[in-house]
């Protein structure tokens, strides 16, 4: 195991990753590995299992279709949650699934566009300690 792992989020979608954070507030990120449009469970799973993350709580979006999204995409969408939500069950996984807008309420981004919400996430991450 590489290192103790106290909190671990989850980006679930195409361009998804992963940020597992130590207790010092280290990040660790990894991208998703993808043949075509599926998500290669073997690699996300390795990836996971490659940190003592017995304590950890997982945090998650919980991805949540709209009627502008054609068929096709909201299928993979669910294609992809249901992957995630697996690892996590076999994994034993504290789980915390979030829906978007609890979040966007929670940092006043209901009404934004992602660009805010990308901003967000950058002040937030500017406070970790990024060194490797």
């Amino acid at each position: 195991m590489d290192r103790n792992i106290a909190r671990i989020g989850i980006d679930v979608g195409k361009s998804g990753c992963i940020c597992a954070i130590d207790p010092n507030m280290h990040p660790v990120f990894y991208d998703f590995v993808f043949s075509g449009d599926v998500l290669d469970v073997d690699d996300l799973y390795e990836k996971l299992a490659s940190h003592d993350y017995q304590d950890a709580v997982l945090t998650a979006e919980q991805l949540v279709p709209f009627a502008a999204l054609p068929s096709t995409v909201t299928f993979l969408m669910g294609r992809m949650q249901g992957a995630v939500e697996a690892i996590v069950s076999t994994m034993e996984f504290d789980a915390l699934w979030v829906r978007p807008g609890d979040w966007k309420r929670k940092y006043g981004l209901l009404k934004a566009d992602k660009k805010q919400s990308v901003e967000l996430a950058r002040r937030i991450a500017n406070k970790l300690d990024l060194t490797l």
